[in-house]
Formats: C-alpha cells, sequence, structure tokens
C-alpha cells in the first residue's frame, strides 16, 4: 500500500514538473491561441488567432514555424502578418493562420507549430475536425421500392385477417337463444 502511494506522488510530480516545463519553455511570453476549429470540405478555409504577448523588458522575434509536412498533405496555408513577429516590451500582436483543405483529410487533424523566440521555443497544437457539406439523400432502387410496397401489402392483409377472425369468433359466442316448440 505504501510503495504504490509513494508511486503515485512520485507520477503526480512528474506530470506536474512536465506541465511546468512545458508552460515556461518560452520566458517573458504569453501565448493566447484558438486551438479548435471545424472545417468544411471545400470552403474558404479556417482561422486560427495566435495571440503573443512580450512581457518581459527586451525586444523579442518570434518565429512561427506549422509542420509544413502536415498541413501539404491536407492543403494549404499562411500566416498573416508575417512569420516573423519583432516584439517590444509589453507589446501585444496578433497572428492569423489560415488552413484551407484541398486534399482527403481524415475527419480530426492535430497541425503542430512551433513558436520559437532565440533558444526558446514552445509547440502549440492546433486541432481541426472536418465536416462535410450536406449530401443529398441516395436514390432508392427500383427493386427496394417494390419489396417496400409487397411488405406494406403483406401487413395490411394480415391485419384485416386478424380483424376479420375477432369479428367471426365474437358472432359465434353470441348466439341467440333458439325456442323450439314441439
Amino acid at each position: 500500500m505504501e510503495k504504490s502511494l509513494i508511486f503515485g506522488i512520485a507520477i503526480i510530480l512528474l506530470i506536474s514538473m512536465t506541465a511546468l516545463a512545458s508552460a515556461s519553455e518560452l520566458s517573458d511570453t504569453n501565448i493566447d491561441y484558438t486551438d479548435y476549429r471545424e472545417i468544411v470540405a471545400g470552403e474558404a478555409g479556417v482561422v486560427y488567432k495566435i495571440n503573443l504577448k512580450n512581457t518581459g523588458d527586451e525586444t523579442k522575434t518570434y518565429e512561427i514555424v506549422p509542420d509544413s509536412d502536415v498541413v501539404r498533405s491536407i492543403g494549404t496555408y499562411r500566416v498573416d502578418p508575417s512569420y516573423n513577429i519583432e516584439l517590444k516590451p509589453d507589446q501585444a500582436k496578433t497572428l492569423n493562420f489560415y488552413l484551407k483543405l484541398e486534399n482527403d483529410a481524415p475527419s480530426r487533424l492535430v497541425i503542430p507549430i512551433e513558436v520559437i523566440s532565440g533558444d526558446e521555443s514552445v509547440k502549440l497544437e492546433l486541432v481541426a475536425r472536418k465536416i462535410g457539406p450536406f449530401q443529398e439523400a441516395k436514390t432508392v432502387g427500383f427493386w427496394n421500392q417494390v419489396l417496400k410496397i409487397l411488405f406494406l401489402a403483406l401487413v395490411v392483409i394480415i391485419i384485416i385477417a386478424l380483424v376479420a377472425t375477432l369479428f367471426r369468433k365474437k358472432k359465434e359466442g353470441d348466439k341467440p337463444e333458439v325456442e323450439t316448440y314441439y
């Protein structure tokens, strides 16, 4: 019991240290971004907003590096206003990552983006869920329609037979008394 408790505490400490390390990979920088979008195939695409703020005392240069292999396999992308920006102390800027589906893609996409400043970097994961446009209903074949009509006719015949049987039994049970005279 004690060993499992110690093991559990060690795991929790490792996880929390990992979370702290990944959260503080870019010092003196706040990053806020839209991490989820739904994409309709064949439409203009989607925009992910990435807000960067330099909270330090020195001017910093940031570079946005998407995993181009992942994005190129599904479509095209661009970053506006630029892949490289420079922020003065306490300055903030919003970057727009545009993504357009041009190729067939799985229903859920994860697009890794790396934000680099000097020797430090942080990885962001942008998630896109592909939704298709409304599709027309499939046409039903001739034989499927014939089978549906035959099935409905059979059901109607069975119902009529049951009703007729019930009325016949009811009539047999309601025999009037017959008086006979000798």
